[in-house]
């Protein structure tokens, strides 16, 4: 998306998973990335994109955060990213 002051953060624990988990879990944080270089990085001075994957148990937690304005109220719309990423969610 041509943005070179993008600010990564990762923090992300070793996690055993299988080859499907693994592409499930791939597909997910290209959607989210994607999401907010084209959505919440448009016209802003100092982007920032955090990812956390850490293990919990026998689960794992995995957040995705960017500093752009976020979805409003209004904003009821669920395209074919947030059903991918539905979806594979539910295969994890």
């Amino acid at each position: 998306y041509g943005y070179d002051t993008i600010r990564p953060t990762y923090q992300i624990d070793p996690l055993p998973l299988s080859a499907e988990q693994t592409l499930a879990l791939v597909l997910i944080l290209t959607e989210l990335t994607t999401n907010a270089c084209k959505y919440a990085f448009p016209d802003h001075p100092d982007p920032v994109l955090a990812i956390r994957c850490q293990r919990d148990g026998q689960h794992f937690r995995l957040v995705v955060e960017d500093n752009g304005p976020g979805l409003g109220e209004s904003d009821s719309r669920v395209g074919f990213g947030l059903r991918l990423i539905n979806l594979q969610a539910q295969q994890l």
